[in-house]
């Protein structure tokens, strides 16, 4: 199943910490082709979606926001084939 998170709130005095796992965990997802051995985020379903995400990473980055991890190229690749 797929949990889709927006936010998290948490109190100013935890957010390096919290980051720091939270990029430790995300460095250590393999995104690629579902099918394949130690998977775990599979490609999203077609360019649109792709081009969507990537639009909504530029948006955000236009509010002034920063992104912490941010390699979606393999969910795009692993799709096309």
């Amino acid at each position: 199943s797929f949990c889709g998170i927006k936010r998290f709130y948490m109190h100013g005095s935890v957010y390096d910490v919290f980051m720091a796992a939270m990029l430790g965990v995300l460095q250590r997802l393999k995104p690629d082709d579902g099918f394949a051995d130690g998977v775990f985020i599979p490609p999203l379903t077609n360019v649109q979606q792709f081009e969507r995400v990537r639009e909504l990473l530029a948006e955000v980055e236009r509010e002034g926001s920063k992104i912490a991890a941010r390699n979606i190229e393999p969910l795009l690749r692993a799709g096309k084939d």
